[in-house]
Formats: C-alpha cells, sequence, structure tokens
C-alpha cells in the first residue's frame, strides 16, 4: 500500500477556534469580498464586515432565545449562503453545530436531534419543519425550530434585540480548541447514524494543513474564488467552507441540483469535489463530444490538459519492444521528492503485459521505477528520450 505523508504546516494553539479567521479578516479588510450570495439569481458580493454583522446579529438572537455555551443546534438545509451563515452564528454564540442532510428520513431526523440533545433546529423548509414536528413529542430538549425559506432568521434575531453585543464577544472568544464544535453524523446506510464529536482544534488543524499544503496556497487565497456545492452536512465540504474562509478565497454557495447552471456564471478559479462526481462529469462531457462527432477534438483537449497540469513537464519515453512510458516531473504519492517523477501512462503491445513497481534499490531503471515484460524473456529497461 503507497503511503504519503507531509509535515505539518500548523501547529494548533489553545485559544484557537472557528469564528475566529471572519472576524479577524472583517477587523483588517472589512471591505474586501468574503463571499458571494445569489440574491433573486443573480451573485451579489458579501464584505467581511458585512458577513460578521449577520453573523453576531443572528448569534445575539441564538443567546436571547436561550442557547447556552456548549448546546447543541442542528441545521437541516442544502448548500447555500444561510447556511454558512447560520453555521457561524451557532458557533459564535457557543453553541454545537449539528448538520443533518437536507434528504433524511423522518426517523434520521428524530434519532439525530434526540441523540445529539439539540435545543434548536434550523431547517431550510416547511417540509423539513412539518418533519420535525412530527417527532417533536419525542424530543422534549427541543425548544425552537426556525424555517430559512419563511421568516425563521428575522425571528432568531429578533431574540437578541435585548442582548448586549459584548456577550456576543465573550461567548466567541471563550471557545477554544478543546471545545466541542458540531457533530457530524455518518449518512446511516449501515444502521442508526452514528454522531462524530469535533472540537474547535480538530477542524482548524484540518481546515488550515489543507490550505497550507500540497499547492492550495496557489489556488486557494484572497485573489482566487471557489464555488461550493458539496452537501455541508459532509465533513469535507466543510473542510472547503472554513478553509476558504480561513485563507480568504471568496466562496459562493450553491446546491447540487444547481452547480452545472450556476458554475459558468459564478466563474471560480478553483473547485473542489469528490472524484465520483468528475468522472460523472467527463464521462458524459465525452460521450456528448463522441455523439456530436467532435471525440478526436475531445481526446487532444484531453492530452493538453494533462500536460498543462503537469506544468508543461511531461515525456514520453521509449523503453523498447513497443513499450513506452509517460511521466511527469512533478511531485506525488509515488514520487514525494520533486526530483522523482510520477508516472502517467504505460503504451505496451496488445498481447503483452507489463509490470511496473516502485524501485527499491535504483533511480536507474526508467525514473526509479522496476519494469519487467512479461513474456520476454532477458527484458531490461533502457531507455531514450522521445520528446
Amino acid at each position: 500500500m503507497l503511503e504519503h505523508s507531509v509535515p505539518i504546516a500548523y501547529e494548533v494553539r489553545s485559544d484557537d477556534n472557528l469564528t475566529q479567521d471572519v472576524f479577524n479578516h472583517a477587523q483588517t479588510w472589512p471591505d474586501g469580498v468574503g463571499l458571494m450570495r445569489l440574491v433573486n439569481g443573480a451573485w451579489t458580493p458579501v464584505t467581511w464586515r458585512e458577513f460578521t454583522d449577520q453573523v453576531s446579529a443572528l448569534a445575539a438572537g441564538l443567546i436571547g432565545a436561550g442557547v447556552a455555551p456548549g448546546d447543541r443546534v442542528a441545521l437541516m438545509a442544502k448548500t447555500r449562503y444561510e447556511w454558512t451563515l447560520v453555521d457561524y452564528a451557532i458557533l459564535a454564540a457557543g453553541g454545537v453545530t449539528v448538520p443533518i442532510y437536507p434528504t433524511s428520513s423522518l426517523e434520521q431526523v428524530e434519532w439525530i436531534l434526540g441523540d445529539s440533545g439539540a435545543v434548536a433546529i434550523v431547517a431550510e423548509t416547511d417540509t423539513h419543519a412539518q418533519m420535525v414536528a412530527k417527532a417533536r413529542a419525542n424530543l422534549p430538549a427541543l425548544n425552537h425550530v426556525w424555517v430559512i425559506d419563511g421568516a425563521g432568521l428575522s425571528e432568531m434575531q429578533g431574540f437578541g434585540a435585548d442582548v448586549n453585543p459584548d456577550e456576543v464577544y465573550q461567548r466567541r472568544t471563550h471557545r477554544g480548541a478543546d471545545d466541542l464544535a458540531e457533530i457530524v453524523y455518518t449518512s446511516g446506510t449501515t444502521g442508526r447514524p452514528k454522531g462524530c464529536m469535533l472540537s474547535h482544534g480538530n477542524v482548524v488543524a484540518n481546515a488550515y494543513n489543507c490550505m497550507q499544503n500540497d499547492g492550495f496556497e496557489k489556488v486557494f487565497n484572497e485573489n482566487h474564488s471557489t464555488l461550493l456545492f458539496l452537501p455541508l452536512a459532509h465533513s469535507y465540504a466543510q473542510v472547503i467552507q472554513y478553509g476558504a474562509l480561513h485563507s480568504r478565497t471568496v466562496l459562493g454557495l450553491v446546491d447540487m441540483e444547481n452547480a452545472i447552471a450556476e458554475l459558468p456564471v459564478f466563474k471560480p478559479t478553483a473547485v473542489l469535489s469528490v472524484p465520483r462526481l468528475w468522472e460523472k462529469a467527463f464521462n458524459g462531457a465525452e460521450h456528448k463530444a463522441a455523439a456530436e462527432g467532435h471525440a478526436k477534438i475531445f481526446a487532444a483537449a484531453e492530452k493538453t490538459a494533462i500536460e498543462y497540469s503537469s506544468d508543461g513537464r511531461l515525456h514520453r519515453v521509449k523503453i523498447g519492444d513497443g513499450v513506452e512510458i509517460e511521466v511527469a516531473d512533478i511531485a506525488s504519492p509515488l514520487a514525494p521528492d520533486a526530483a522523482a517523477p510520477q508516472l502517467t501512462r504505460v503504451h505496451h503491445p496488445a498481447n503483452s503485459t507489463l509490470t511496473v513497481a516502485r524501485s527499491t534499490t535504483s533511480r536507474i531503471s526508467a525514473f526509479g521505477y522496476d519494469i519487467a515484460l512479461e513474456g520476454k524473456s532477458g527484458f531490461s529497461a533502457p531507455f531514450s528520450w522521445a520528446g
């Protein structure tokens, strides 16, 4: 099994918490754009000051509604601006966010709310609220249900009318790395969902180190933007959210159903997703190109993209008997040091089997890979450059 590790880039401090980034940004770059939100179908910029003012207002509302430090507040919605807004408000009030997939069943919603001991839930739609209402008799701790698509957030904010702004500051700044930040539940495909308790330090370490490793700093920074469409009930999507806001990457949020339509409108400079979605997008585009008679153009575009992603350092190397390999001069799990290229593709005769393994003894055999061609006795791996 291949293993790859990198040195830790950020050591978590005892006073670290997830809300510190946006409030620090608001103090240093108050008029800088931190997020984009869809308003009447148009992408509208949100400055750091505007975002933190909204977060503080909702946090005050949660405090006024009786949410105490460490209390669990559930959040059930698709990926959208309000998800991030409410998440940060819960954390700023000293609470613990409990994400719930918007497609969850009544049984799953009731279980998560009861198991976590949630005192409130912010739901996206009236349908979600009606589902919660059916389970409420079995949820004695649940005191509030607010609906995003209704007047729920205005109602929540109203509870904070008499809350001193200093109370929000005290709640927010007194949460540290060891304090619980969220309880992320599994999807429940193999039984009842199980809650994973993540501290502020856990999530900070994950997000900050991701943003400072593997080239992320080149594409996630104040000069770039990203569109997040993965479900925020999943921890990977949350790493993107917290990482983007930490690095001052302009963050747009949209649900999965509308992602394809919004990508060319938003024009993000970088997008993160799970491999399966990229595979589906690639296969769909390839099939469409072939159906329209553009298979050769698509193949050329694919080749160009691979070469570009390798920074122009993709080489094909002949190693004999019709066998060629392609290598790229980039660091990878197979080649963690920059001097050792990554094997990207193998070309060999159809009636032969090529075995490739990382060399443990020599860097001479095909860039540090031991290569053997089955059925070719005495085959060795001398090679010559082919361009």
